[in-house]
């Protein structure tokens, strides 16, 4: 009789879950899917539901009378001289009172909003430590630790720190002419702070690895630098040559690194977009755990990468992918990596600019779940992820940041698979499985590519 009242309560309980799912579903613009030991899509619960969308018209308003800014912030911004918009944003960070920092690289700015997104701060222009009027110019990277913003100035070849209310306090300057290679211009695009005050920037024209430098810029050394790449066709020209001939022909660089974060522990995530697609392809089709072809690396400070790639598939984004375009999918090749990000309970995810899809892993590097962001069947330029403490989700676009609550369908369908195993219900489970797929097949999927 127990087991019979058990059976009934874990079915009514099932049927709110997926019902629940149901009624997100129709309202999430995302499909989701994941991937299983086959290589074919699964469909899978949807991770985020929508929770807002900032814009250049939401900032606005909270200046307004109306809107609900502090009153320094309305008094400083109200006008709408100062900030006009955002444009082209490329990055964003949430700090431990949930203040939203966006690079707001189009406009030369660093914006900061408070909790309910409203405008806070915009740093811009400044006076440097020579009592000299100064700007920002394409800041493209930012970094907040407790006391301070750090800001990857790309188009001035430096690196801006700032006081929490955007003072200025200091410039960390390029490292020295002989440390980088001769007619390298230095670009820093990323930037992360580890708690020992050791400054880790990624600069797009610096193929060496992760640049280390301390606060008065002094350099430290190069990290983890990336493996040299060659094509098929060039591995197979390669050994036809005398080594005269291979002196003679135009030198393999590494690959260089496009982003960065940093975790509570030191080791750094960084991602590329640069690596050979073939060589790419053959390690995703290939299965190869390596790593020597990997887009996402996790370094420990040594510049050992030390992530784990036990899941069905390496973690390098899409699995089933076309190697060449056709009329009915004009996306092909591996993805192209531009951003990683650390969620909650030791999880994290990377974007695929390509195809506008966000993959999410495991600490052991589990594909546990894609989003897929596209409107109207076209893609959207996603340039920056970032995975907040409060396990929100925000997708920086060309003109907007759109920020995703996560949802606890999937934790709580794999709690109520393992409650059932346990009871060992088998019916129940029976009809649980009947009853998910068919709320599945009204799941509408976007086809892959």
């Amino acid at each position: 009789m127990k087991k019979r009242i058990l059976s009934a309560l874990l079915i009514c309980l099932a049927l709110v879950v997926l019902l629940g799912t149901v009624t997100v579903s129709a309202i999430v613009p995302y499909t989701s899917y994941t991937y299983n030991v086959f290589g074919f899509m699964a469909q899978s619960p949807h991770a985020y539901v929508p929770l807002t969308i900032v814009d250049s018209t939401t900032i606005s308003f909270s200046v307004t009378d109306e809107g609900d800014a502090s009153d320094n912030a309305k008094l400083l911004y109200g006008d709408g001289a100062t900030f006009t918009g955002l444009d082209s944003p490329k990055d964003v960070f949430v700090d431990d009172l949930n203040n939203l920092y966006i690079a707001n690289t189009g406009k030369n700015q660093v914006v900061v909003l408070d909790e309910g997104y409203n405008l806070r701060l915009v740093i811009s222009t400044f006076t440097n430590q020579f009592g000299v009027p100064d700007a920002l110019s394409s800041p493209s990277g930012i970094f907040v630790t407790d006391n301070e913003i750090f800001v990857a100035d790309t188009d001035n070849s430096r690196i801006v720190v700032f006081d929490k209310l955007g003072n200025f306090v200091h410039i960390v300057p390029q490292p020295e002419s002989e440390v980088l290679p001769e007619g390298t211009v230095y670009r820093p695009v990323a930037v992360s702070v580890d708690h020992a005050g050791r400054i880790y920037v990624v600069a797009s024209s610096v193929n060496y690895g992760v640049i280390s430098l301390n606060r008065d810029g002094s350099f430290n050394g190069f990290i983890g630098p990336q493996k040299v790449t060659y094509n098929a066709w060039e591995y197979f020209m390669r050994m036809f040559k005398t080594a005269e001939q291979l002196e003679a022909s135009e030198k393999q660089v590494s690959t260089e690194f496009n982003n960065l974060t940093i975790d509570a522990e030191g080791f750094l995530y960084v991602t590329t977009n640069s690596i050979d697609e073939g060589q790419m392809g053959f390690a995703v089709k290939g299965n190869d755990k390596s790593g020597d072809y990997a887009p996402v690396k996790k370094l420990n400070p040594s510049g050992t990468d030390v992530m784990k790639r036990e899941g069905f598939w390496p973690p390098s984004g899409e699995v089933d992918f076309q190697n060449f375009a056709s009329a009915e999918f004009t996306v092909s090749g591996p993805s192209s990596i531009v951003d990683v990000a650390l969620g909650p309970n030791n999880t994290w995810s990377i974007i695929d600019q390509k195809r506008s899809r966000v993959f999410t892993y495991d600490s052991n590097g589990n594909l546990l779940h894609v989003l897929v962001i596209q409107v109207a069947r076209s893609v959207i330029l996603l340039t920056s992820l970032l995975s907040t403490i409060k396990a929100q989700i925000c997708f920086s676009l060309t003109d907007r940041i759109t920020i995703s609550r996560f949802t606890s369908v999937p934790s709580m369908a794999i709690f109520l698979l393992r409650l059932f195993r346990t009871a060992r219900i088998k019916t129940t489970i029976r009809l649980l499985n009947t009853i998910s797929l068919f709320f599945s097949a009204t799941i509408t999927m976007i086809p892959l590519t």
